[in-house]
């Protein structure tokens, strides 16, 4: 289908100035016994599933094709969100937007331009089937509770007696989620903590950068 789609834009004489985008809404259902069943993992080996607060819930793929602004290839390693794209299409369209106006909101533009390793957004917070936060900032992923926070068994755990409260993740060195460092870095769970609670306030910009 999206081959189909470039197809038109080429026949028409319109690729070189469309700006096309691939992506998905959220990670895949796609619990084990469908891995099991197609011997095939569409979250790529993250971590849980649609609805879950791991990242195989909310890492999706995003691929955009400009050949008229994008000058060659590559590959940008910040946090970028769909949210990011009415920002994105505002600063293409020299509209500006208005502080309260798609609060949670970062252009991207600079990055299409080429500019791969100035970050767009500070942090990026996530939400659960079951209501589970969590919040991205830089190589760390807070999660406000245990267990998947959603499809995947368990989905809820319960807190032992001086065992963590919820989940850290070093995310760029286990993106597997597989190491949880609660408890070994508690002034990062702090300070994640207040930015994840600011965070679920009000998204504004001005107040989470």
């Amino acid at each position: 289908m999206v081959d189909q789609i470039q197809n038109t834009l080429v026949r028409h004489n319109i690729s070189e100035n469309t700006i096309l985008i691939f992506t998905s809404d959220n990670g895949g259902y796609w619990p084990q016994e469908e891995i099991d069943l197609h011997d095939h993992d569409s979250n790529w080996g993250r971590l849980g599933q649609k609805g879950d607060v791991w990242d195989g819930g909310h890492r999706i793929p995003l691929i955009v094709s400009w050949p008229a602004g994008i000058e060659e290839s590559f590959q940008y390693n910040h946090l970028v969100s769909l949210t990011d794209f009415f920002a994105t299409l505002a600063d293409l369209a020299e509209l500006g937007i208005k502080d309260n106006m798609g609060e949670d909101s970062f252009s991207l533009l600079h990055v299409l331009k080429g500019e791969k390793e100035r970050t767009v957004r500070p942090a990026m917070t996530h939400y659960s089937s079951r209501r589970t936060y969590s919040i991205r900032q830089g190589e760390w992923k807070y999660i406000d509770g245990l267990g998947s926070g959603g499809f995947t068994d368990p989905a809820i755990v319960d807190p032992q007696p001086g065992g963590p409260r919820g989940q850290l993740y070093q995310i760029l060195t286990d993106s597997l989620e597989s190491e949880n460092l609660y408890l070994d870095n508690p002034d990062k769970v702090k300070s994640l903590q207040e930015i994840l609670e600011v965070s679920k306030e009000t998204p504004d910009r001005k107040r989470i950068e």
